[in-house]
């Protein structure tokens, strides 16, 4: 029998890539104030179907790195459907679904955590410290050519626009 599946290292790069494409993401593994636990549950898929709808379900946990303290935990399910004029070959069809499921599952998280931010920004305001660290970490990237102008300026805006 045929099924698509996704595995947990895709799950985890498409995440990071769609955390630091929303400015919500540290510059190293380790930086940053807290931090974010996933695991994707589980992928609801049909066996067969002209139109194919499947579900993904992903845990998230934020707890603060300095106490541990859980701030923020959620199950987050999402549909996604593939119909056959997304693809006629049914695996194709499965795999469209798949990713189409996963995509809206982060979505949702980031604006979950967009949410959060905005509603607990007294208490996890960003401090002119930390501002500096970043920014200082950032310049000793670029000087060093580890990543690019381009990235720099868009990582640079995220962190001044961060402590607004």
């Amino acid at each position: 029998m045929w099924t698509s599946e996704v595995s947990s290292a895709d799950f985890s790069a498409a995440l990071e890539s769609s955390l630091q494409s929303a400015g919500l993401l540290s510059l190293g593994k380790q930086a940053g104030n807290f931090a974010l636990t996933t695991h994707l549950q589980k992928l609801d898929q049909p066996i067969f179907g002209i139109d194919m709808t499947v579900t993904a379900t992903a845990n998230y946990s934020l707890s603060d790195r300095k106490t541990g303290k859980e701030l923020f935990a959620k199950t987050i399910s999402t549909p996604f459907t593939a119909t056959f004029s997304d693809a006629a070959y049914g695996p194709s069809r499965l795999k469209i679904a798949n990713e189409g499921a996963v995509k809206k599952n982060i979505q949702k998280l980031l604006d979950e955590l967009r949410g959060f931010r905005a509603t607990n920004a007294g208490d996890t305001k960003i401090s002119e410290e930390s501002v500096d660290e970043q920014l200082k970490t950032l310049t000793g990237l670029f000087d060093k050519g580890l990543i690019s102008r381009e990235i720099y300026e868009q990582r640079q805006k995220v962190v001044l626009d961060g402590r607004s």
